[in-house]
């Protein structure tokens, strides 16, 4: 007789396996996975600069540079049925905009945006979006991504009781300027972006001890891949910053240090929330709560217990590619997708298991 713990359709829980086991409270959110866009919105993109010697250049990497370039990869680690992934470039719609921001060029929750992030011109002069234009690419990218993800929300919520949202995100050091080059965004002195940028907007998205737990795990699970080679780039930057630690190289033991740990992986800095962050995680405001504000659902008031955490991920593009060439290298990218699950899958269970409830900060 096949005992009972063998059966194949029954799941291993035990405490060593947790991490590869969806305890289906989970979501992964990924609102920047595309460059896609039509080709008539395409023709209008300005994506051309003059050199010194007065030639005519388009430069496409200023079109893939409005975008992730791994995330999207990622998405195939995470199971569909806790996942959502956009399907348009944010040039038609930033995902991770507050829709306040729907017209304004200058709003930095805009949805969508005259200048990029590197101050060229987004549209050609006189193509630019007209605000019809922007409330049709709003009603078909910007309302379906997020219908998906508030239902996958409630969804998740009715089922389980809690939700852990992880937005992930990545960015360059490369400026996509007027020519080709390998500059820092700022300038040649500009400090490299960090390996690994946690955002939990200061406390308010997310339990500051499921933040931490999290981060803990997924820090272990990068550093433990040496195919990724993450401690080359750690003394590459180390040498940047002018080895504050004292120490010309630095090895996987040195990260038992928190101050190690937050040099190369911040809390907040520079990036510490997005839209979706602040509207699937936000702690409520509890100084309008006694004031007779509306009771929010994410907290339970009673207990202390976030039901919704929701963290902001943004890697550094170094981790998996060469950034003057735009190639990526998909197997290091799957690699981060896995540590990114792994991690979070754990730290599901530890909120759905309640864990971490006797230190959870209201």
């Amino acid at each position: 007789m096949i005992q009972e713990a063998n059966k194949p359709h029954e799941k291993d829980l035990s405490a060593e396996n947790r991490e590869n086991i969806n305890p289906e409270n989970v979501i992964f959110s990924i609102p920047h996975a595309t460059f896609a866009i039509q080709s008539s919105l395409r023709r209008r993109l300005n994506l051309g600069y003059t050199t010194q010697e007065g030639q005519e250049i388009i430069d496409y990497r200023r079109l893939r540079n409005a975008s992730d370039f791994a995330t999207g990869v990622m998405r195939k680690v995470f199971p569909k049925d806790s996942r959502v992934v956009a399907v348009g470039s944010r040039v038609v719609g930033d995902q991770n905009r507050d829709k306040a921001g729907l017209a304004s060029d200058t709003d930095p929750d805009a949805r969508f945006r005259s200048k990029d992030f590197n101050g060229n011109q987004v549209w050609k002069s006189g193509q630019e979006l007209t605000d019809q234009e922007k409330e049709q690419l709003a009603a078909k990218y910007w309302q379906p991504y997020q219908r998906t993800l508030k239902g996958m929300v409630d969804g998740k919520l009715e089922d389980s009781g809690s939700i852990f949202l992880v937005d992930i995100h990545d960015t360059g050091n490369i400026s996509m300027n007027k020519e080709k080059g390998d500059s820092m965004k700022e300038g040649s002195d500009t400090k490299p972006f960090p390996i690994l940028n946690f955002g939990n907007a200061k406390d308010q998205s997310c339990d500051p001890k499921v933040f931490a737990f999290f981060k803990d795990k997924i820090v272990q699970y990068l550093l433990a891949d040496t195919n990724l080679g993450i401690i080359n780039i750690v003394n590459k930057n180390n040498e940047i910053y002018g080895f504050p630690f004292g120490k010309n190289v630095l090895t996987v033991d040195d990260f038992s240090n928190p101050e190690v740990v937050n040099k190369f992986f911040p809390d907040n800095d520079p990036y510490s929330r997005g839209y979706i962050t602040k509207e699937h995680g936000m702690k409520p405001n509890m100084t309008s709560m006694e004031k007779g504000g509306a009771l929010d659902p994410k907290v339970d008031i009673e207990t202390g217990v976030w039901k919704q955490n929701a963290v902001m991920l943004e890697f550094a593009r170094e981790l998996y590619m060469d950034e003057p060439s735009q190639k990526v290298d998909f197997t290091k990218a799957k690699a981060v997708g896995v540590a990114i699950k792994k991690a979070t899958y754990e730290t599901g269970w530890a909120i759905k298991e309640e864990v971490l409830k006797d230190d959870a900060a209201v």
